[in-house]
């Protein structure tokens, strides 16, 4: 993995273990104490390139939208309900027929630090009467069981990895 010239980090994501791994792993890396992230994300008149060339990471703690719905033009997958999350802005890459370039004015890295909300919000959303609905004869009463059995092993892997 590459290294981070300056390493952002908001106050509230500053005692996460997601937090702590990474300044561990990146210890060369200035860090930088900040109260939000756009302050550095959402600067207006930002060099991409620049940025790209010596790159530095946001950690971040974000407080709401944990859940987006899918958009009309992309695949739902056959999924009436189909949401998608942001933990982390931007791309550690620089592909030069990439579109999402000129979706952020930044070319750093944010990372949402605060895992937990995301599988949490993602699961109370789950119980909600509208997904607990029969979908083309479908009961997904059993999908979400086993949607449950296969998050928690991702999240216990995702766990595992990043702390």
């Amino acid at each position: 993995m590459k290294n981070f010239s300056h390493i952002y980090i908001e106050e509230e994501a500053a005692e996460f273990p997601v937090t702590k791994n990474l300044l561990h792993r990146f210890p060369a890396s200035h860090i930088i104490p900040i109260r939000n992230y756009k302050e550095i994300f959402n600067r207006p008149k930002q060099n991409f390139q620049l940025q790209k060339k010596s790159m530095s990471l946001i950690l971040a703690h974000r407080k709401e939208k944990f859940l987006y719905s899918g958009s009309d033009m992309s695949s739902d997958f056959g999924n009436r309900n189909f949401y998608y999350n942001a933990m982390i802005l931007n791309c550690f890459y620089n592909c030069d027929y990439c579109y999402l370039q000129g979706m952020f004015p930044s070319g750093n890295i944010v990372i949402f630090v605060n895992i937990e909300d995301y599988i949490s919000e993602t699961e109370n959303s789950l119980l909600k009467p509208w997904f607990l609905t029969r979908q083309n004869g479908l009961n997904l009463r059993g999908s979400i069981q086993i949607y449950f059995w296969r998050s928690e092993q991702r999240a216990r892997t995702t766990k595992a990895s990043l702390i």
